[in-house]
């Protein structure tokens, strides 16, 4: 998201949020994963609900 604050159009704004929207999905799977992997740690739920925010803010 702090890329898209530097967006040069509005078009390149909403562009850059989306982009922000799918990284945010993409981090939400991979710490979803390590939930579930018996040899691995838990990610800190706080990392899942901030995944959770900039996804649901911004859907794709």
């Amino acid at each position: 998201m702090r890329e898209a604050q530097h967006a040069e159009s509005r078009a390149d704004f909403i562009h850059k949020c989306k982009v922000a929207a799918k990284e945010a999905s993409e981090t939400e799977y991979w710490l979803l994963l390590c939930q579930q992997a018996p040899n691995y740690p838990d990610p800190p739920a706080e990392m899942l609900s901030r995944c959770w925010i900039s996804a649901g803010c911004f859907p794709a």
